[in-house]
């Protein structure tokens, strides 16, 4: 009985959206021929209006099938797609054992041994000179979104060359999450900061920009992630605190209008490099 309700509702839907996609189609056929029309009829100024107003139309069309990548939120369950672990066990030091009730799971990161921890959190960890950051993002939108590897950058204090990159999903369905991972050389810091006595690194933010389109290859958005520690040490905790969304093509008074991003504030004063193998 169930199997068959839940299959009524499957068909309700897809009608639903089969009449929505017809009427919008509907729509566009509309509007060509009236820039067609008013393209061979009007003068310059009502052929540019039409045409201003076809790519108005284009827009609030497109908007509806818009991806979002946005942080994952740490108090609400981890999504499936994670992957996530619950009520594990494993060892920590000589006949000893931790007892997590979850969501964990392991990093997928090189040139370390492997850690657990939360996967809706940010992962940071300095060791051996080295940055290796792990960074989740779910796709909240109404539309497949398709992340441009080659332009995510990672900046801000400390921050060096990347030595590994990769984006653990390309393509992410509404939805569902993504990671982008990544392993810099960590830079070092000169003696001319400031010292906060107790605070070496609070407040020490990065940026990890990630630009990411629909499926078919328009709407191009840039996801600015703030990560913030608000911890005294490398250990953090580090925070995703915020994820701006930016368009490249919108203009100078929407990019006035948004609130500014946090500044990426330089390090005080130097950690010694032995305090670099510590875990988040």
């Amino acid at each position: 009985m169930l199997s068959v309700v839940a299959a009524a509702a499957s068909d309700n839907l897809t009608a639903i959206a089969t009449l929505v996609l017809a009427g919008i189609t509907l729509t566009l056929v509309f509007a060509t021929i009236w820039l067609v029309l008013s393209t061979r009829a009007g003068n310059a100024q009502a052929r540019a209006d039409a045409k201003a107003e076809l790519k108005v139309l284009e827009r609030q069309v497109g908007s509806g099938y818009r991806p979002l990548l946005v942080d994952v939120l740490t108090s609400a369950p981890a999504p499936d797609d994670m992957g996530a672990e619950y009520d594990v066990e494993w060892q920590q030091g000589p006949n000893a054992s931790v007892h997590e009730s979850g969501p964990v799971v392991w990093t997928k990161l090189p040139a370390m041994e492997r850690k657990m921890f939360d996967p809706r959190t940010a992962f940071v960890l300095f060791q051996g000179g080295k940055i290796f950051l792990s960074i989740p993002l779910r796709n909240v939108g109404r539309g497949l979104a398709v992340i441009d590897g080659d332009g995510v950058k990672l900046t801000g204090s400390l921050i060096g060359d990347t030595e590994w990159r990769t984006i653990q999903r390309h393509h992410v369905p509404v939805g569902e999450t993504t990671r982008i991972d990544f392993i810099t050389v960590a830079h070092r810091w000169d003696h001319s900061y400031e010292v906060v006595p107790g605070r070496v690194m609070f407040g020490i933010a990065w940026e990890l920009a990630v630009p990411y389109l629909d499926f078919a290859g328009e709407q191009r958005t840039i996801a600015r992630v703030q990560i913030v520690c608000r911890g005294e040490q490398i250990e953090g905790p580090w925070l995703v605190e915020r994820v701006d969304q930016e368009s490249p093509n919108e203009d100078e008074e929407t990019s006035a209008s948004r609130p500014p991003r946090p500044r990426l504030r330089r390090p005080p004063r130097p950690i010694s490099p032995a305090t670099w193998n510590g875990g988040r």
